[in-house]
């Protein structure tokens, strides 16, 4: 609804931007449906939300600021936790000199501390949940009485190992 509704207003360059985004999203979302490409898809939708985020702040004013903190939670989501540290100080480092141009000091200081808030507590919830995630498969392949690998555990090892025996011998 954002192409249309920018193409309306005259908005021509947040049109395209708006189009692009739509388009990666509508590729990324074909490919993981197609290909199962879960990890490469990620990257590309977290470059293109932050690259389309910086595009609206750039060209529509530090009001679009609202933008990055969702973004920024997101990058958590989809990237792995170092990753998406980069990305979203990278995202921040870019995106402070539209703030700065257009805000106060006091009020740019204020968004970018809460921006770094926003990152490490999106850092911490990320690290909480990859611990579940591990701990959850751990409790999944495992039998909890004897330790030992359970029938999922072996179903998921066989494949493997029937090749390694295959090209071995």
């Amino acid at each position: 609804p954002f192409v249309v509704i920018r193409a309306l207003d005259g908005e021509y360059a947040m049109t395209a931007v708006n189009a692009t985004v739509t388009l990666v999203l509508a590729g990324v979302s074909f490919a993981i449906y197609r290909y199962r490409a879960v990890r490469p898809a990620s990257l590309v939708l977290a470059f293109f939300t932050s690259a389309g985020m910086l595009a609206n702040l750039y060209l529509n004013g530090s009001a679009q600021i609202f933008w990055a903190y969702p973004i920024i939670v997101a990058m958590f989501l989809l990237l792995r936790p170092f990753e998406a540290v980069g990305m979203t100080a990278l995202t921040v480092l870019v995106a402070t000199p539209a703030l700065m141009a257009e805000e106060s000091t006091r009020v740019s200081t204020v968004v970018i501390l809460t921006f770094f808030n926003t990152i490490a507590t999106s850092a911490a919830f990320a690290a909480l949940t990859t611990a579940q995630r591990r701990r959850l498969r751990s409790i999944m392949l495992q039998d909890s009485l004897t330790g030992a690998c359970n029938r999922r555990a072996m179903n998921e090892a066989m494949p493997g190992l029937i090749q390694d025996a295959r090209s071995s011998s």
